[in-house]
């Protein structure tokens, strides 16, 4: 018997845990609906944000017009000696009418609440006791075709059920939307004649009561209004308590207002400051000097690396890693390692920059052409990590190539990618293609707060590698911000590691917005 019941026991089991992995999902995905929303939590900056303002001003218009919202359903009170606002609940109903209509209370104590209507008073909305000639026009109009009214779900004249309510459900006739021009006369014909039928099965609701108008009915969702019984309870301040009366004309709309308000001139201050630095950019390329004629003594050009470069490339790459301290490799690398490499940077949308030679009319072939430098930037630890705004530069030249100005255009270029707020200084020609174009303009196709060079070298050959650091620190910001102690080793040596750090564009605090 028991081994009958195990598999329903593991069954139950079974449905147990989904039912409470269920539960769990259900409370995470509430737990996480605003994680990415980063409002401010209630501190005293927020609260004196809040308090400031017209919100909480007794002497604005904002503060009076709220503060005769919120008083209007007090000082109505006298005028509904019959409705379940006033302690009084049901007063006017005969005695065992209440029992007659059971629940139906609620929409007779509206029926019998008195009027409004709706008028123009010297160029003002204001609301009359006594309907004017077209209120009562209209309601003959309407009851004549067959509206519901408010009493009941009956027509005026039938006294019959109504056989159309809210609820129903009515499928629009695609087929007869007009597929040109609306002003054809076949579709006004028939707009004509969907338009009486319309009219004569849509629910009437009757909102001439002043209960409607000052918020007391509330709409029962299927023909009409009704004034809900329920019990007044009003709320006194403290007298004696100081700190209420120090704050008793603050309110939470009040609140909102002000934090609106404060919020608008955040938003307005941030755009007109993202305004003056873009045009601050702007002016500065259009009066940015230009660069002197001697920057380039080599007769090359720079664009996008291709996958023809990989030979030129992998000469500077193995020379460099066999020869210097300042290349992270410390052996030969192969020709698959350079193509993986540019399909990093192209999968991360970072820049790869080569130094190509320019050829001359007379000279062009189709043999490949030679590469005398590359810059690039590579994650510096990964894009799903937090360091994904950061980036990793790389630049070297090519052996008897150097000190002929290649390093600092493959600079300049990268810096124009990387960061939107450098500004170039020019005095060589970029190429690419039209597909390649969007990714090395101004800011690239990839937002980073960060460009990084890890310099290392032998510690007591400092002297022979602090030009590198000089050169970035002096011509194009880098700030040194970390130096590891034998943190490499090449050459049966440790080698030291500086980190120089650039900032992208224009933060005063902490905070970075993607």
């Amino acid at each position: 018997m028991s081994q009958r019941q195990m598999p329903g026991s593991v069954k139950g089991e079974a449905l147990d845990e989904l039912n409470r992995l269920r539960a769990e999902i259900v409370q995470n995905a509430h737990l996480n609906r605003f994680k990415n929303l980063d409002y401010p939590t209630a501190n005293p900056d927020i609260l004196k944000k809040c308090r400031e303002g017209p919100g909480t001003d007794p002497n604005s218009v904002f503060y009076l017009s709220i503060t005769k919202c919120r008083l209007s359903p007090m000082q109505a009170l006298s005028e509904y000696p019959g409705t379940s606002m006033t302690p009084g609940g049901l007063g006017p109903l005969e005695p065992g009418e209440a029992e007659a209509h059971g629940r139906t209370v609620p929409w007779l104590m509206y029926e019998r609440s008195p009027g409004a209507y709706p008028i123009i008073k010297d160029g003002s909305l204001c609301l009359s006791s006594e309907p004017t000639e077209d209120h009562r026009r209209i309601q003959a109009q309407l009851g004549g075709s067959g509206l519901q009214m408010g009493d009941g779900g009956k027509t005026p004249e039938s006294k019959e059920d109504a056989t159309h309510s809210w609820t129903d459900t009515f499928y629009a006739d695609w087929e007869y939307r007009p597929r040109a021009c609306s002003s054809l006369e076949a579709f006004r014909d028939w707009f004509r004649r969907w338009l009486d039928t319309t009219l004569q099965i849509c629910c009437y609701a009757d909102i001439y009561h002043q209960a409607f108008f000052d918020g007391t009915a509330h709409a029962d969702g299927v023909r009409s209004m009704f004034i809900p019984d329920l019990d007044d309870g009003s709320t006194f301040l403290d007298t004696e308590d100081k700190e209420s009366l120090l704050h008793q004309h603050e309110t939470v709309e009040g609140y909102c207002h002000n934090w609106a308000i404060h919020t608008r001139r955040e938003e307005a201050q941030e755009a007109s400051r993202r305004k003056l630095q873009r045009e601050g950019y702007l002016q500065g390329l259009r009066d940015a000097p230009q660069a002197p004629r001697s920057v380039l003594k080599e007769n090359v050009y720079l664009r996008p690396v291709e996958v023809g470069d990989v030979p030129g490339l992998l000469e500077i790459f193995n020379h460099y890693a066999m020869a210097s301290p300042l290349s992270a490799y410390f052996q030969d690398i192969e020709a698959g390692d350079i193509r993986q490499l540019i399909d990093d940077c192209n999968f991360e949308r970072l820049p790869f920059i080569v130094a190509a030679e320019r050829k001359i009319a007379q000279a062009q072939d189709n043999s490949p052409e030679k590469i005398y430098g590359y810059v690039l930037a590579t994650d510096f630890v990964g894009r799903r990590t937090t360091a994904r705004f950061t980036a990793e530069l790389e630049l070297f030249v090519k052996p008897g190539h150097t000190r002929k100005g290649i390093g600092k255009c493959l600079m300049d270029k990268l810096l124009e990618v990387c960061d939107p707020t450098y500004l170039p200084k020019r005095g060589y020609f970029f190429d690419t293609n039209q597909e390649d174009r969007p990714g090395y303009g101004p800011g690239g196709r990839r937002r980073l707060g960060r460009l990084l060079f890890a310099i290392s070298y032998p510690a007591d050959e400092r002297t022979t590698y602090a030009w590198v650091e000089d050169w970035l620190k002096e011509s194009y910001d880098f700030e040194e911000q970390g130096r590891l102690q034998g943190a490499r080793v090449k050459f049966e040596t440790f080698l030291n590691v500086t980190y120089l750090v650039r900032n992208i564009g224009y933060y005063s605090n902490n905070k970075f917005k993607p």
